[in-house]
């Protein structure tokens, strides 16, 4: 067996106008398209495109827990087929923490690239935020090494 090989590419700008297989969205765990990424996602997959993650975590059973990872088509996306939506921030009732912490992302992360190794594609292009660092304020906590 041969093992796949991986090649990173950081570029600038929005994660919509890339030429990629996969938009990632930092999304949270009942799915609601709110400001940043997701609502730049919002409006590059169409009209409609809340209404299709609510659908798919209605036939997931409902809100989901935080680090959970699933997927939906792009909706009108031009050049995306997927759409990986990662539980970043913890909308749940009664939660007290909310925002993420770096345990949360690493366990995200992981789950997000088992996901991404179950698509019917020889190769995956994907396009990715610093998951946890908008809204999530991760980068604002964390200290510096």
């Amino acid at each position: 067996m041969t093992a796949k090989a991986t090649e990173i590419e950081v570029q600038q700008g929005s994660v919509t106008d890339g030429d990629i297989d996969v938009l990632v969205n930092a999304s949270n765990t009942i799915g609601q398209l709110g400001t940043g990424v997701s609502a730049a996602i919002r409006r590059a997959c169409g009209a409609g495109f809340q209404g299709v993650i609510h659908d798919a975590l209605a036939a997931r059973g409902g809100e989901t827990a935080p680090g959970a990872v699933w997927l939906t088509h792009a909706g009108t996306h031009p050049r995306a087929r997927f759409v990986a939506h990662v539980a970043v921030m913890d909308y749940r009732e009664d939660v007290a923490q909310r925002a993420p912490d770096a345990a949360r992302i690493q366990r995200a992360s992981a789950a997000l690239w088992t996901v991404l190794e179950t698509l019917p594609l020889h190769e995956v292009s994907v396009g990715m935020v610093a998951l946890g660092v908008g809204t999530g304020g991760l980068g604002e906590r964390l200290p510096s090494p």
